[in-house]
C-alpha cells in the first residue's frame, strides 16, 4: 500500500465522485457525492439552457439585420418553429443540440465529474458498440416506414418548397440534436437525480420516470395516444440506458427513428405533419405498432449486450458484464 503524504495546511485529497462498480444510475454516487450536488446540477442545467436559446436568437437577429430585414426580431420570431423554413428547422435542432454542452459542462462543475461520463460507465463513447446497434435498428425502422406507407399511402402529401435544403440541415444536424435530447432526457436524468438515491431500483425508476414525464410534454401534444406513444419511446431508451451501461443504444435508437422519418417525409410528402405540436392526435393503432417496434428494438439490442459482453458498471470490484439471461 502507498503512503499519501499531505503537505501541512494543504487541503486534503478531494474524494472522488465516481462509484466503482457501480451501473449508470448510481455512477456518480461516489465518496465525493454530495446531497446538494444534483440541485446544482438542476440549476445549472435551467439557466444555461435559458442562456443557450437567447444566445441563439440574438445570433439569429444579428443574421437577420445582415440580410436587410427592417425588424430582425419579429423575423426571428415568424421563422423560430416554422419547422417548414430551413431557418426555423436549423435553429429548432440547434438548441436542441446545445444540450449535449450544457449538460456536460453542468456535470463537471456541480459533480466534479468528467463530461466524457454522460455517454457510459466507460468514461467514453463506445463508437464500436454504437455502430452494432445502428445495424440492428436501421434495418427494423426501414421495414417499419415501409409498412406505414403501404398501409397509408405512398405520398403523404407534396414536398415542401425548401426541400433540398431542409434535407442537407437533416443530414448535418438530425442526429446531433436526436444525441442532445437523449444526453439530457436520459443520460443528466439518470445520473444527476439518480445520484440523490442510495438504492439501485429507486435510482433507476424515479429518474425514468420524471424523464419519460419530462420528454413527452416538451413535445406539446395533450393528445393521449401522442402521450402513451412518447411515454413508450422514452421508456425504451431509458431501459436501453440503464442495461447497456451507456447511452450509444438510446441514441442510435433516437436518430435511426428521426432520420428515417425525416427523411422519408422529405421525399415522399407530409414533412409538417411528421412533427408533434399541440394539435397533433394519435391513435390506438399507432400507439400499438411503437409498442411492438420498440419492444422487439429493445429485446435485440438487450441480446447485443449480453452476446458482446457489454460492461454496463463503473470499473471497480463488481463485474460489469451484462448476463445473458
Amino acid at each position: 500500500m502507498t503512503n499519501v503524504s499531505v503537505m501541512p495546511g494543504a487541503a486534503p485529497p478531494t474524494p472522488p465522485v465516481l462509484a466503482p462498480g457501480a451501473e449508470y444510475q448510481q455512477s456518480l454516487r461516489g465518496p465525493g457525492h454530495r446531497w446538494w450536488r444534483p440541485l446544482v446540477s438542476i440549476v445549472l442545467v435551467i439557466s444555461l439552457i435559458g442562456i443557450s436559446t437567447t444566445l441563439i436568437g440574438l445570433v439569429l437577429a444579428v443574421v437577420g439585420l445582415l440580410n436587410g430585414k427592417r425588424d430582425p426580431f419579429e423575423w426571428v420570431n415568424s421563422v423560430v418553429g416554422n419547422i417548414a423554413d430551413p431557418v426555423g428547422f436549423l435553429v429548432t435542432n440547434l438548441s436542441l443540440i446545445a444540450l449535449i454542452p450544457v449538460v456536460m459542462f453542468a456535470l463537471w462543475l456541480a459533480h466534479a465529474t468528467p463530461p466524457g461520463q454522460i455517454a457510459s460507465v466507460t468514461g467514453r463513447f463506445r463508437w464500436g458498440w454504437f455502430g452494432r446497434c445502428l445495424s440492428v435498428v436501421v434495418p427494423l425502422w426501414l421495414v417499419l416506414i415501409g409498412v406505414s406507407f403501404v398501409l397509408g399511402g405512398a405520398l403523404l402529401g407534396p414536398r415542401p418548397a425548401q426541400w433540398p435544403a431542409l434535407l442537407l440541415i437533416m443530414v448535418l444536424t438530425t442526429p446531433l440534436q436526436a444525441a442532445g435530447e437523449e444526453v439530457a432526457f436520459r443520460g443528466w436524468a439518470l445520473l444527476s437525480i439518480g445520484s440523490w438515491f442510495s438504492g439501485r431500483w429507486a435510482a433507476l425508476v424515479v429518474p425514468l420516470v420524471l424523464s419519460v414525464a419530462a420528454f413527452a410534454a416538451a413535445h406539446g401534444s395533450p393528445d393521449p395516444w401522442v402521450v402513451a406513444d412518447l411515454s413508450v419511446f422514452a421508456a425504451a431508451a431509458g431501459a436501453l440506458t440503464w442495461r447497456t451501461g451507456g447511452l450509444e443504444a438510446a441514441i442510435a435508437l433516437h436518430v435511426v427513428n428521426n432520420v428515417v422519418a425525416i427523411g422519408s417525409s422529405l421525399l415522399l410528402g407530409g414533412f409538417e405533419q411528421g412533427f408533434i405540436d399541440s394539435e397533433t392526435a394519435g391513435s390506438p393503432g399507432q400507439f400499438s405498432g411503437s409498442l411492438v417496434v420498440q419492444g422487439i428494438a429493445v429485446w435485440l439490442l438487450w441480446r447485443q449486450a449480453a452476446k458482446h459482453q457489454l460492461d454496463r458498471r463503473t470499473p471497480g470490484a463488481a463485474n460489469g458484464a451484462v448476463s445473458g439471461g
